[in-house]
């Protein structure tokens, strides 16, 4: 925007001197001095102009707003892996038995502890506290780990998931 005012002054600023020269060129010199002074209307769109410029410019400055604050909405994706006994490890329960992907949601202002994500997640995998894949919930032991399958036992300072991400260079958007 500044560039197009500075071009238009400008445009102005050497249309008024050729004008000008034009004038002097073609009048005598009784007219010579009435000339050179650049007519009322051009003098106000020029003040004008500058009068913008730098009252913009003074309001950057001096009337910086703050962003009020957005209130986000995350997810966390969550997994449910049964252990197998045959094989001594955890393996990820497919969706026709109830398991797959699924998503906890929070507000930023609104972070999860450990035990809200737990509830919720089981919640989501066993609807009435029962699993046709895994039977009742209450029969079951249950622990958060990270996507390496590191057991997550308590999330670091106040205990809330936005603490264990940044504790962890991680952001809620790619969690």
């Amino acid at each position: 925007m500044d560039a197009i005012i500075k071009r238009a002054v400008k445009d102005e600023l050497s249309a008024i001197e050729k004008n000008n020269t034009h004038n002097i060129e073609s009048s005598s010199q009784s007219n010579q001095a009435e000339t050179t002074q650049p007519s009322n209307r051009t003098v106000k769109r020029l003040s004008g102009l500058i009068a913008r410029i730098r009252h913009r410019k003074s309001d950057d400055h001096t009337q910086r707003k703050r962003k009020s604050a957005v209130i986000k909405e995350h997810r966390i994706q969550v997994r449910w892996h049964h252990y197998h006994k045959a094989s001594g490890k955890y393996l990820p329960v497919r969706q026709k038995n109830g398991g797959g992907n699924r998503f906890v949601e929070y507000l930023s202002f609104n972070p999860p502890t450990l035990e809200d994500i737990l509830n919720r997640a089981s919640k989501l995998y066993f609807p009435g506290g029962k699993n046709k894949f895994a039977g009742p919930l209450v029969n079951l032991k249950k622990v958060i780990t990270d996507s390496s399958g590191e057991v997550i036992l308590t999330f670091p300072e106040s205990g809330t998931v936005s603490d264990y991400l940044n504790a962890n260079g991680m952001y809620p958007s790619s969690t």
